[in-house]
């Protein structure tokens, strides 16, 4: 039985578990706060988080719990712009 790591390997995995925590990070202080931070440039750091994770993911082969997480933040960042596409306010 292989043991499931935490932490990733890989620098590739390594940025996009941070670049994922630091979506999260400024998705809530925008929504609790109002932070003066543009909405399209904290979803791109989203869309990058998850760009990072699939390449950590499928090319670099790193299966640790902290790569999966970009591909959490990369779905609801894909499901949200496609709601704001399909019906706008």
């Amino acid at each position: 039985m292989k043991k499931i790591e935490v932490l990733p390997r890989t620098k590739t995995g390594n940025w996009a578990g941070m670049v994922s925590v630091a979506f999260i990070f400024l998705f809530t202080a925008k929504v609790l706060w109002q932070i003066p931070i543009m909405s399209y440039a904290i979803f791109a750091i989203g869309l990058a988080g998850f760009a990072l994770g699939v390449v950590a993911i499928f090319v670099k082969k790193d299966h640790a719990l902290f790569t999966y997480l970009p591909l959490l933040t990369g779905a609801f960042c894909i499901f949200w712009i496609a709601g704001e596409l399909l019906y706008p306010h």
